[in-house]
């Protein structure tokens, strides 16, 4: 298989799957897996890609970071900053999981999901509750949270609850 990369120097060339793991070695590291392009991953892993996550946090680079990990896990991700925005861009984007920050200003995370529950098309959403507070699991699940991860985690937490939902959800 050949596909396009580009390298350090900005060039880009065409390689294949051995070879790009051999330049990378060449260069002295190795690529952590999340890099790995769709069409490299193992075939159980494809089949789950392509899931829609909207990941809701006001603190921009929290939002950014998972955003762009999951799009390199093969996800099609929106961010949303706010409580509101983020309910706007549920209805036109239905997603098959939101990531949602408890302590979002104006709407809290907690009412966006008490929210997002009661509305036809969201039942079955994945609703994943991420904070900085201990104390809060018990209103999670009261208010329809699916998961709950305590900041910060390890975005290997993250791929794995997304590696549950299928995009058929």
């Amino acid at each position: 298989m050949n596909f396009p990369i580009s390298v350090p120097s900005g060039q880009a060339c065409r390689n294949t799957a051995d070879e790009l793991w051999n330049y990378d070695k060449r260069l002295g590291f190795q690529l952590p897996p999340f890099w790995m392009p769709l069409a490299m991953m193992p075939a159980q892993e494809r089949g789950r890609a392509g899931t829609r996550v909207l990941i809701v946090d006001d603190n921009h680079d929290q939002a950014d970071s998972l955003g762009l990990l999951a799009r390199l896990w093969g996800h099609e991700v929106e961010e949303a900053f706010d409580g509101k925005v983020a309910l706007d861009k549920a209805h036109t984007f239905r997603p098959n999981v939101i990531a949602i920050d408890l302590g979002l200003p104006g709407v809290s995370g907690l009412d966006l999901a008490k929210t997002l529950r009661h509305e036809a098309g969201f039942q079955d959403v994945m609703l994943v509750a991420m904070t900085g507070f201990t104390n809060l699991e018990g209103p999670c699940r009261e208010v329809g949270f699916d998961h709950y991860l305590l900041k910060p985690f390890n975005p290997d937490s993250f791929k794995a609850i997304l590696a549950t939902v299928s995009s058929a959800r």
